[in-house]
């Protein structure tokens, strides 16, 4: 599925992809046997347990694996330790929720991390602008592509603790989220919070596919274009007005 997608086995080497299994205590009973305790597992956000009258305290059959049948992309934190996880359901299951995540625990806290900085934060400096992305596949496609210097908000709003964490390294943003009427509220105020930081945003908007996964698997040379063409925010949305209300009236 992933090649299919584009994604090289190197990439997918880089970014520790996998899977996990059908099984339902594959893991729970993989880190048990390696001394680690369910509710550790529980807290770390891996395992999940059985509530009601089915719960036996402490036996193992309290407790399955919140990952089953998905594609697996761990989430790094700034220094590239895994702290949680994003599981990708396979197309022909597509009437399962499409991403399970990890939810939110001491390591983990979803709205100071971003997705692939471990690997992009020195592009990021270097070059003085940092691309935003919204989903795991975007950001592994563009970095595969040669736009590095890339993170993903993984498919929320920008906050302020991920714009305290970016400020540190660039002043300059190039948003790529979806801009339409589904996805137009959480990235304005994204981008609001941004413009209210300091920043200096800009917006890819005009590359002619659905995301940047999309580009890249198409032509590399595409989303660099498009990357390197971004728009001002206040052009973009002057031009999207425009194209909404005849500018005469």
């Amino acid at each position: 599925y992933l090649g299919k997608r584009g994604l090289s086995d190197e990439t997918i080497g880089e970014f520790r992809l996998g899977y996990a299994s059908e099984e339902w205590r594959a893991l729970v009973q993989h880190l048990a046997a390696k001394g680690f305790k369910f509710p550790e597992m529980e807290k770390a956000g891996v395992a999940v347990k059985r509530g009601g009258a089915q719960a036996i305290t402490g036996n193992s059959a309290e407790y399955f694996d919140r990952f089953r049948g998905r594609i697996m992309f761990p989430i790094f934190d700034y220094n590239g330790r895994v702290i949680a996880f994003g599981g990708r359901i396979f197309p022909e299951r597509e009437n399962e929720a499409k991403y399970v995540n990890s939810p939110e625990t001491p390591l983990y806290q979803k709205g100071r991390t971003l997705y692939g900085l471990n690997k992009s934060k020195q592009e990021i400096l270097k070059k003085g602008e940092c691309v935003l992305v919204e989903g795991y596949m975007d950001m592994a496609m563009s970095w595969q592509g040669g736009v590095k210097n890339v993170v993903a908000v993984s498919g929320t709003a920008l906050t302020d603790e991920q714009l305290k964490i970016l400020r540190r390294l660039s002043e300059k943003l190039i948003a790529a989220f979806d801009m339409d009427e589904a996805g137009e509220g959480a990235a304005r105020r994204g981008i609001a919070l941004a413009l209210g930081a300091g920043f200096d945003v800009r917006v890819a908007a005009s590359y002619g596919f659905k995301d940047p996964a999309e580009a890249v698997a198409a032509d590399p040379k595409i989303w660099d274009g498009a990357v390197r063409g971004a728009e001002h925010i206040v052009k973009f949305y002057m031009n999207s007005i425009f194209k909404k209300y005849p500018p005469e009236t």
